[in-house]
């Protein structure tokens, strides 16, 4: 099954928001957070401007 361009970045979308209201316990989760946040902001701006 192949997904399309816009399913694909719904699915970044979402899964940046899940990441946006995660709580991390401690410094080394609130990195991997920030991290995540910023992989998905980049693939999403890579998906938009195709």
């Amino acid at each position: 099954m192949t997904i399309t361009i816009e399913e694909h970045l719904k699915q970044l979308i979402n899964k940046k928001e899940e990441w946006q209201t995660y709580e991390p316990i401690n410094t080394a989760a609130e990195m991997m957070k920030d991290q995540k946040l910023q992989e998905y902001e980049r693939a999403i701006q890579r998906l938009q401007t195709q």
